[in-house]
């Protein structure tokens, strides 16, 4: 008990669990302390696994000898971004 009582309150949950699930006179200590470290090094893992994947996505540029807009299309939606521009941009002004 005395050892599940210094824990950090990021492993309070697994506390819980301990306490819950075994019967804490009849657990050895070298079951609680092996519970421990399992559950340590799972949680390590876990980060771990969160910050590969947290990284940016990174986008592949496609080379094509014929381009999919002409030029007529690039100056419309050149216009209408401009035009967007401008709507948020006075629409934040008035906030």
């Amino acid at each position: 008990m005395k050892i599940l009582r210094f824990l950090p309150r990021n492993w309070e949950a697994k506390v819980t669990a301990i306490q819950e699930a075994k019967v804490l006179k009849t657990l050895s200590l070298d079951e609680l302390i092996g519970n421990l470290q399992t559950y340590e090094l799972r949680r390590n893992s876990q980060q771990q696994e969160d910050t590969k994947k947290d990284r940016g996505l990174a986008l592949k540029i496609m080379e094509e000898n014929s381009s999919d807009l002409d030029e007529e299309d690039m100056v419309m939606l050149a216009r209408k971004f401009k035009k967007f521009f401008k709507k948020t941009k006075a629409g934040t002004r008035q906030k």
